[in-house]
């Protein structure tokens, strides 16, 4: 009787061990602050009392221990704050990133959610494309990918080939093929970091600031941040940058269809645990979301409560004021105060 070959069986065998140590070892090509922002969502610790979540402008406009503290102030007692964080404005990952933290740590009391939708133009027929980047497949949970692609719904009227079809559309078995090569590619990338002391450590503070321009215990009511304030130069470049291609948000664009649905699934999520939800927008320089963009993120999405962010810096000066900017999406430590500050006075009153 011939000998059956176990070769392949070998090769599959040594590939499936590193793709498991992949997982553990974690050396993804990726920004460490997604490693990080897993790790929080991660940590052996009980759901904060209030959880923040949204992009780079949540990281640089929130500062969780300010906020703890200023709760501690406002409501005598002593309150938690986590701040989840993913750069770019895609809600599928951050769904996936929320339901680790639901899952391991439990519902916060409050949730604070960043209404996350592009604003560039030129970029909004790529919104959704893949459903799954590379940071999902990378530290998101199989099943979690699985539930969040089958939820989703996309805007389809009008379309000629189907949507599985078009270039950036990744399907189940892709996503699950790329987390098994993705892991591979970590176990492989693990030596040659760890000899050149390069392997992410999201221990201590980095858990909670993720990244070294959000914030994180880092401003104080009696401290003063004239030292960042921009040039006329820089003002300016803002101020191109800033309108550039930019977009209103109006809810009832059909090419808002999918950002809209992808919130409302976000939301439900919080909500499903008893969470209490509030949307917010953040100020940026130069382009102030209007009144008007403001009443319709509150038509459209009735099931959360609407925290103005914009407002506090308008009363601290107004949009334009560059004392309260680092570029023209993200406030400095002197806007992340303003913006800190009225969070943790309006939100004290959840627990008074």
């Amino acid at each position: 009787m011939a000998r059956k070959p176990i070769a392949p069986f070998v090769v599959l065998a040594v590939l499936i061990g590193l793709a498991f140590a992949g997982s553990r070892a974690q050396t993804y090509e990726l920004n460490e602050h997604i490693q990080c922002s897993y790790e929080l969502a991660r940590k052996k610790a009980p759901a904060a009392d209030v959880l923040f979540a949204g992009n780079s402008r949540t990281g640089s406009a929130i500062d969780p221990l300010y906020i703890e503290q200023r709760l501690a102030h406002d409501t005598g007692g002593k309150l938690s704050v986590d701040r989840l964080t993913l750069a770019l404005p895609d809600v599928p990952p951050m769904r996936v990133l929320t339901r680790e933290y639901l899952r391991e740590r439990g519902f916060p009391k409050v949730a604070v959610v960043q209404l996350l939708v592009n604003y560039d133009a030129t970029m909004q027929p790529l919104v959704g494309k893949p459903i799954h980047p590379l940071r999902s497949i990378a530290f998101g949970r199989l099943d979690d990918l699985v539930i969040v692609q089958r939820e989703t719904e996309f805007e389809d009227s009008g379309r000629v080939i189907p949507r599985w079809l078009e270039q950036g559309h990744l399907s189940l078995p892709a996503v699950a093929l790329a987390k098994m090569t993705t892991n591979i590619y970590a176990a492989l990338r693990y030596p040659a970091r760890v000899m050149g002391h390069t392997v992410v450590d999201c221990s201590g503070p980095m858990t909670y600031r993720q990244n070294e321009n959000w914030r994180y215990g880092d401003i104080s009511d009696s401290a003063n941040y004239g030292e960042e304030v921009g040039t006329p130069q820089q003002m300016a470049a803002w101020r191109r940058l800033s309108l550039r291609h930019y977009m209103t948000y109006d809810p009832t664009d059909p090419a808002r269809a999918f950002e809209n649905d992808q919130m409302h699934r976000l939301i439900a999520l919080f909500r499903q645990g008893g969470s209490k939800v509030y949307l917010t927008v953040y100020p940026q320089f130069s382009i102030k979301t209007s009144l008007a963009e403001r009443a319709a993120i509150q038509r459209e999405f009735p099931e959360a409560g609407f925290i103005d962010s914009c407002v506090m810096l308008d009363v601290a000066g107004g949009p334009d004021n560059a004392t309260h900017y680092r570029d023209e999406h993200h406030v400095n430590r002197a806007g992340a105060l303003v913006i800190s500050r009225g969070m943790a006075d309006r939100l004290a009153r959840d627990f008074q």
